[in-house]
C-alpha cells in the first residue's frame, strides 16, 4: 500500500496492517478474519484474532478494505473499487462479478429526482459447486 495514501488518512501502517493487506491482496477468495489470521501467522506467529479484527475494522474505516456480510459471518476484500459480488447461500463463499450493471440502466430504475451516492450490488444464490451437490 503506498505510504502517501496512508498519510492522507492519518493512520499508522503497522507491520500487522501491512501483512493483513498483503494477505487480502494475494487472494480472490474473500477470507474471513479467521482465514486472514491463519495466513498472517505464517509471517507473524504471535498475532491474535482480536488484533486481526481490530486491524480489519481500522482498515475498513480507512477505506482500504471492504467488508461483506454473509450468513456465516463477515468476509473481507482488498478491492475497494465498486464492484458486484455473488454470495453463495450454502457455502458462504463470495465471488467477484466481472460486469457491473451499466449506469444508464441504474438511472432508469430510480424514481425521478433521486440521486445515487453509492452503489452496492450483491447477488445471492447457490454457486456452481454447491448447485451440483444433492
Amino acid at each position: 500500500m503506498p505510504k502517501m495514501r496512508m498519510s492522507l488518512i492519518s493512520m499508522r501502517m503497522t507491520r500487522q496492517r501491512k501483512e493483513i493487506l498483503a494477505v487480502l491482496s494475494r487472494t480472490r477468495s474473500h477470507p474471513s478474519a479467521e482465514e486472514v489470521l491463519r495466513q498472517v501467522r505464517t509471517t507473524l506467529p504471535r498475532v491474535s484474532l482480536g488484533s486481526v479484527y481490530r486491524n480489519l475494522k481500522t482498515l475498513r474505516e480507512a477505506g482500504l478494505v471492504r467488508e461483506i456480510v454473509t450468513a456465516e459471518g463477515r468476509r473481507y476484500d482488498a478491492v475497494t473499487a465498486p464492484h458486484p459480488h455473488f454470495v453463495c447461500e450454502r457455502c458462504s463463499r463470495v465471488f467477484d462479478l466481472a460486469r457491473p450493471l451499466p449506469p444508464r440502466a441504474l438511472r432508469r430504475a430510480l424514481p425521478q429526482g433521486f440521486a445515487v451516492s453509492q452503489i452496492h450490488l450483491e447477488l445471492r444464490g447457490t454457486c456452481s459447486e454447491c448447485g451440483s451437490q444433492p
